[in-house]
């Protein structure tokens, strides 16, 4: 019985020989790092670009006017001005937001709506099922109407 040793792999270009492909067996045999490759975003779920670009737009300039603002503001205000002088681009891309931000404030109202009719039912339900016990509880913990409360300013 003879044992064959496998024959060494031939070493050319882009095939080292073994001895010299892992030096120090610092290679990974279970892939890349979990994370290396898509990196995690900021607490707030931003992106260090996204981070960055919300930073500059909440940073204060002074105008020509003297007048201190956030640049946000003054790039709308530019924008603004722009589309009422006649640039075509500006207004396009002005009303494009301004029916974005519209659609997104009557979405938020919508749903308010909603959150409050479903509060409502469900307070009555409960009230309807309660014991008089328990209604004298549930009426301290309401919350009033609208119409009842007086604002003070």
């Amino acid at each position: 019985m003879s044992s064959k040793l496998p024959e060494p792999a031939a070493a050319g270009y882009g095939k080292p020989p073994a001895e010299h492909q892992f030096p120090n067996n610092s290679h990974r045999q279970r892939g890349r790092k979990r994370g290396s490759k898509n990196k995690p975003k900021t607490p707030l779920g931003l992106t260090d670009n996204e981070r960055v670009a919300l930073e500059e737009a909440e940073r204060l300039m002074t105008t020509k006017s003297g007048e201190v603002m956030e640049t946000s503001r003054a790039v709308s205000r530019s924008q603004i001005k722009t589309a009422v002088l006649g640039g075509t681009n500006a207004q396009k891309a002005y009303l494009t937001r301004l029916d974005t931000i519209q659609q997104k404030k009557r979405a938020a109202e919508e749903a308010n709506l909603l959150a409050w009719e479903e509060y409502v039912q469900a307070t009555e339900h409960r009230l309807d099922m309660a014991t008089p016990e328990e209604r004298q509880y549930l009426d301290e913990r309401l919350l009033p109407h609208p119409a009842d409360i007086e604002v003070d300013f």
